[in-house]
């Protein structure tokens, strides 16, 4: 019995000391650098003019690794933004919607009569 409880102990202070433990985070950090709208792929800004009718691009960016290149598009329309992500070949990777600051709105007090 003293052993059970000895190794369930050992158990526990182990599983803890491994919890702390992966609280630790790793931060790579990949190159990205601002492009003229003029030096993205012709791809990427067919399928932006063909896939976003009205949509304006506002910003463009390289991401360079040793393996490969992405390109992050910014696209506006009025009030409507998206993070757009290709790759060279103009196929989207990933499509993001930046979030929208949360606006907290209070009643306006009413004149007591």
């Amino acid at each position: 019995m003293k052993k059970l409880l000895f190794i369930i102990v050992l158990g526990l202070v182990f599983s803890y000391a491994n919890a702390q433990n992966s609280s630790n985070t790793i931060t790579v950090s990949i190159p990205q650098t601002a492009i003229k709208i003029t030096e993205l792929p012709k791809a990427v800004t067919s399928d932006i003019s063909k896939s976003y009718p009205g949509f304006v691009i506002e910003n463009a960016y390289k991401i360079t690794n040793e393996a490969y290149s992405t390109y992050q598009v910014v696209i506006t329309k009025n009030s409507n933004k998206f993070n757009l992500y290709y790759d060279k070949s103009g196929m989207i990777i990933r499509k993001e919607v930046p979030s929208i600051p949360v606006i907290q709105v209070t009643p306006a007090e009413t004149d007591k009569k």
